[in-house]
């Protein structure tokens, strides 16, 4: 399946073109671009989708699959995001898909499968986005940074992993264990297969961004939203 990805939740506009193939679950990446510290990403979405397809040899009409990021992230660069997808589906008959941008901060050959995974996130000055999981095990919240290790007890026991994008993010959760990452290509292509597979195709109608709400005084699961 000639297959199209990109996630505009960070700052950072992330794109790729691969053939998917879901009967093995495996994928050939084909182009790739990741533009950081992008702060006008409503002007450079579509050049970069543009450049990707291009360097790939493809054309627009010639995607048959679709995987975007869902967020939590930023408001303005997960609108553009969704709205480019949702324009996609809506004038053509590509398969759509959207996976959580945490989850893809994780790297694609990351192999520890039985530790629990925690992508915590900037979302405020005091606050983080917390996406953690093992398996089929999953739990996310918006919560203060100080507050992420007694979170996490009643949920998971240690030992734990931690991924984010922010170095001082991770040293003030006291992640003993910790990567600094980015959002991927080959990430997102990996949470996509396992959504085509599963059959969670959404229609166009159907592509909402994940927001946060704001804490409230105690922590609480599901606090990510559509909207």
């Amino acid at each position: 399946m000639r297959t199209l990805v990109f996630d505009t939740s960070s700052s950072a506009i992330v794109v790729g073109f691969a053939h998917v193939d879901l009967k093995t679950r495996t994928f050939e990446i084909q182009s790739q671009e990741v533009a950081i510290n992008q702060s006008r990403q409503s002007e450079r979405l579509l050049p970069t989708i543009d450049l990707v397809l291009q360097n790939a040899g493809r054309k627009i009409e010639e995607v048959e699959g679709l995987v975007v990021g869902l967020g939590p992230g930023s408001f303005t660069g997960l609108r553009i995001g969704i709205a480019t997808a949702k324009t996609m589906g809506m004038f053509s008959s590509v398969k759509i898909v959207g996976v959580s941008s945490q989850m893809a901060y994780v790297p694609s050959n990351f192999e520890n499968t039985s530790q629990v995974r925690v992508v915590v996130n900037p979302a405020t000055r005091t606050d983080c986005y917390l996406t953690a999981f093992r398996g089929t095990e999953l739990v996310e919240a918006a919560i203060p940074i100080s507050e992420v290790a007694n979170f996490l007890k009643p949920h998971f026991s240690s030992p734990f992993d931690f991924f984010s994008s922010s170095a001082e993010l991770l040293v003030a959760v006291g992640a003993p264990k910790a990567v600094v990452s980015q959002i991927s290509v080959p990430s997102l292509i990996k949470l996509g297969i396992e959504k085509f597979v599963t059959k969670q195709i959404l229609s166009y109608q159907d592509l909402h961004p994940l927001y946060v709400k704001p804490p409230s005084a105690r922590p609480q699961i599901g606090l990510f939203n559509s909207v």
